[in-house]
């Protein structure tokens, strides 16, 4: 899943500090313990160095890949897992089982459901065993009893953070969804906007067979400006929703339709050779027409084509929309209500940049 960039800086900084947080527990617990068996030392050393080269890796590195972010996890799964059986005394060891919510964080960060399921597999596992090995060391029935209400704290505490992190994972992704949908969509009328429709438009030419040629049509409103102040904006912001609808509803299958402007929108779509571009214009006229706007409104319509082998071969859209918008003017210019269909002179001038000269050398 790909997050806006702050949510990012906000997850590194946060697992980071909780990967040096748990490298402070760890320190003053190997010390605090007191274990001189080599294997256990070893044990606790690279949990130590892990997370510790763990936190830095997350802080200072470019965002793990998919990959990578699993082999973390997975790392720190076993080696805190591992870490917990450290003390000596098995009801603190069933206590530190809790930074085991640390590779659970990791996990909702980045991985998806499966991660999860193992994740909360291997929790259950280290709970059970830790649960075995208290139980088993308890004198009596109401030392049991109280080891019982430790095991179940502990796992409230594990299942119930490993809950909400899955829940704010949720949240996030909804929100990502969301910033992403914002990005390329108009937010009044839900349409594509001016960057989606350029993001989306080298798929379609690319998509369309050779045969075909591509269709750019720019629809301005008339006189949009005396609606809103007649009527008001919320009417003005109404009559624009109903046209894009109306818009939608007419455009051929698999065009992309976009608002790039106050009251401009632009149709792009491909189509065989044998139809008529002035059909589409003529239909985009009559969807502003006749459409349940809280206000009529007229349409200026210009309309440009080009086959899709000259545009795969370099020309690109530019050009086609670059025409469009001169015979849009045109149709505006001539009263509006029409549409005019853009002719092979009907392209804005470019303008030259001016040349530089070169500094004459002196004399030597």
């Amino acid at each position: 899943m790909s997050w806006p960039d702050h949510i990012y800086r906000r997850a590194r900084l946060v697992i980071s500090l909780t990967c040096f947080a748990f490298v402070a527990i760890e320190v003053t617990g190997m010390i605090g313990v007191g274990r001189t068996n080599p294997v256990w030392v070893t044990l606790g050393l690279i949990t130590i160095v892990g997370t510790l080269l763990g936190g830095i890796v997350i802080l200072i590195c470019p965002w793990p890949s998919f990959r990578n972010f699993a082999i973390i996890a997975v790392a720190a799964d076993i080696s805190l897992g591992v870490a917990t059986f450290y003390p000596t005394d098995p009801v603190y060891a069933l206590f530190t089982s809790v930074a085991l919510t640390l590779p659970g964080g990791i996990i909702c960060a980045e991985l998806d459901r499966t991660a999860l399921r193992a994740h909360s597999c291997w929790v259950g596992a280290v709970l059970a065993l830790h649960a075995v090995f208290a139980l088993s060391a308890a004198a009596g029935w109401q030392e049991r009893t109280l080891i019982a209400s430790f095991i179940l704290s502990t796992g409230a505490v594990l299942f119930g953070t490993f809950a909400m992190q899955l829940s704010l994972r949720d949240v996030l992704i909804e929100t990502a969804r969301l910033h992403a949908h914002n990005a390329v969509h108009d937010q009044l009328t839900q349409m594509l906007n001016r960057r989606g429709l350029w993001e989306q438009m080298p798929q379609l030419v690319q998509g369309a067979a050779p045969s075909d040629r591509i269709v750019v049509a720019l629809l301005d409103l008339d006189e949009f400006k005396q609606i809103n102040d007649a009527h008001g904006h919320e009417v003005g912001d109404a009559v624009l929703v109903s046209v894009a609808r109306s818009v939608i509803a007419c455009s051929p299958r698999g065009a992309l339709v976009a608002r790039v402007g106050g009251e401009e929108f632009a149709v792009i779509a491909v189509l065989p050779q044998d139809r008529r571009v002035s059909a589409i214009a003529s239909d985009l006229l009559e969807s502003v027409r006749d459409n349940d706007a809280p206000a009529y409104a007229t349409a200026s319509v210009g309309i440009a084509s080009e086959s899709v082998a000259v545009l795969q071969a370099g020309a690109g859209v530019n050009g086609l929309l670059s025409k469009a918008d001169v015979a849009m003017y045109k149709a505006k210019r001539a009263g509006g209500d029409r549409y005019v269909v853009a002719t092979t002179q009907d392209s804005k001038p470019v303008p030259k940049r001016p040349r530089k000269l070169r500094p004459v050398p002196a004399d030597r």
